[in-house]
């Protein structure tokens, strides 16, 4: 429901689209010590959207790395690198709020819209 997830992940998107391949990617990923899964759910969703908007089946080709310390409620970087440059893009939530306030975002924004399944995506970039 992070608001700021939605947008990295439209950005990663866009940016694997563009450069292709030719970029290697890694997502690294710290969460609280009392998270069981590595890589978490949003470090998949991130690899699985670049694997797609790269014309890849997997993500077999994506490096993840999962560190799991302290309380932290989750912190992102996606990386593509050639050997002569490196994009970074990240994301920090500092406190579990986020969630909350994407929820009420989500929830103002689908009063009115036809029954369906949606995402954040829609919510953030549906015209």
């Amino acid at each position: 429901m992070s608001l700021g997830i939605a947008v990295l992940e439209r950005s990663v998107r866009e940016a694997a689209a563009t450069l292709g391949t030719a970029f290697e990617v890694s997502i690294a990923e710290v969460h609280h010590v009392h998270k069981k899964d590595a890589p978490s759910g949003t470090a998949l969703k991130l690899g699985e959207a670049i694997a797609r908007a790269r014309g890849e089946a997997s993500t077999d080709g994506i490096k993840f790395e999962s560190e799991r310390r302290g309380e932290v409620p989750g912190d992102h970087q996606v990386m593509m690198r050639t050997a002569t440059e490196t994009l970074t893009f990240g994301h920090s939530v500092t406190t579990r709020q986020v969630f909350v306030d994407g929820a009420l975002r989500a929830a103002r924004w689908v009063v009115g819209q036809p029954p369906g399944l949606y995402s954040m995506q829609d919510v953030l970039f549906r015209t």
